[in-house]
């Protein structure tokens, strides 16, 4: 069938392009489409088990990567595409990398019900992962994507893994497997809209507490708090109290950011003067000890900095990276991704939509605390 007719049939648009993998055997091919006027193709890689699109997303101007896979059954041969892949997205200059389709295998033992795990797959796809610095994009709708003719065997093959940077761009990704309708595989769609939940809740870092401006705001804020109705209860005159002091501490928080921001860039302007300087003439000793108090002062914003990076992260710095700000934000964007509220299944049926999923914490919730709770009697 021509590229056109069966790209409008399958579409039902002209506007969209395409490129595929022609089946071989009993192994089906697959497709990938998009539409021209948000991507700009710029070259294609194939093989056997792979499709591979480098091109331009047009809203952003970002060069994306898309790697459509269909992993063979075999455990050699697919430790050979995962060699051939780590060749091709190491070689291909793109911004962004977008890994997805059918991995025939998973990656730990509850990705799978009804059959043996298969640990040899799994360490394969793992190493895969890790070594492309590709993170698993969390997956809300079911837990499988696979199942068997009579519903006796169930697995997670179907994924989407992205490059860290991919969260800079679209942090609120989201992943969900839809109903099974034709196929033993379910669709999967990734969406890359924000869900609104309201303002995100406050959070208070520790390295504030080793400010002293940040201790005298609090008192003082607690003291001359005056927007209480002389006749509130404790209650609201603690909320209130609360409110007051959240306020002040955000502007605090930005005013502090912003000045610690014009700080680093006039001292890093002074180191670099000092060097200059150094280049064309010996240093006095009043210019040496300026240079070093200037860096030492960088040195502690930096750290102040990193201290709120760690906290966001929960992760030890000694254990699991050094003096590296691009570690813990890899770890932020993970646990970001995998903290997403996706949605959430409602007698049956996936919710989404962020004022409906509220409704149904909140009656579940009410019905909790609404429950009759049988006291028994303290013996003496």
């Amino acid at each position: 069938m021509p590229k056109e007719i069966l790209r409008s049939s399958l579409w039902g648009s002209r506007k969209v392009d395409m490129a595929a993998v022609d089946p071989c055997g009993r192994s089906g091919g697959f497709l990938s489409f998009w539409d021209n006027y948000l991507f700009d193709k710029i070259d294609s890689f194939s093989g056997r088990n792979y499709l591979i699109v480098a091109g331009r997303w047009r809203p952003n101007g970002v060069t994306l990567g898309i790697c459509n896979i269909y992993a063979p059954q075999d455990s050699s041969e697919k430790a050979a595409l995962w060699s051939k892949l780590s060749d091709l997205l190491e070689s291909i200059v793109v911004d962004v990398w977008l890994c997805c389709g059918d991995f025939n295998a998973v990656r730990r033992p509850n990705e799978r019900l009804g059959s043996d795990f298969d640990s040899g797959s799994a360490l394969d796809l793992n190493n895969f992962i890790f070594s492309n610095g590709l993170l698993d994009l969390n997956m809300g709708g079911r837990k499988f994507t696979r199942k068997s003719a009579d519903g006796s065997k169930w697995s997670k093959w179907d994924r989407f893994l992205v490059s860290h940077n991919f969260l800079d761009i679209w942090p609120k990704a989201s992943v969900v497997a839809l109903p099974f309708l034709y196929s033993d595989h379910c669709p999967v769609l990734l969406d890359g809209c924000r869900e609104d939940f309201g303002p995100i809740p406050f959070k208070l870092y520790n390295s504030w507490l080793h400010d002293a401006d940040f201790v005298q705001l609090v008192k003082d804020g607690w003291i001359k708090n005056t927007n209480v109705d002389a006749n509130s209860n404790n209650i609201k005159l603690f909320m209130s109290k609360l409110k007051h002091l959240k306020s002040g501490i955000k502007a605090w928080r930005k005013a502090k950011m912003e000045s610690g921001k014009a700080e680093k860039i006039a001292l890093r302007s002074k180191i670099d003067d000092f060097d200059a300087r150094a280049m064309n003439r010996v240093l006095t000793d009043a210019d040496v000890q300026a240079r070093a108090d200037a860096m030492k002062r960088v040195l502690e914003i930096d750290e102040a900095e990193l201290c709120d990076l760690k906290q966001k992260a929960k992760a030890r710095w000694d254990l699991e990276g050094d003096e590296n700000t691009r570690f813990f934000h890899g770890i932020l964007r993970s646990k970001y991704s995998r903290s997403n509220i996706l949605g959430i299944n409602e007698n049956g049926s996936w919710i989404r939509d962020p004022i409906r999923i509220k409704n149904s914490a909140y009656e579940f919730f009410k019905r909790k605390f609404s429950e009759d709770v049988a006291c028994t009697e303290i013996q003496k």
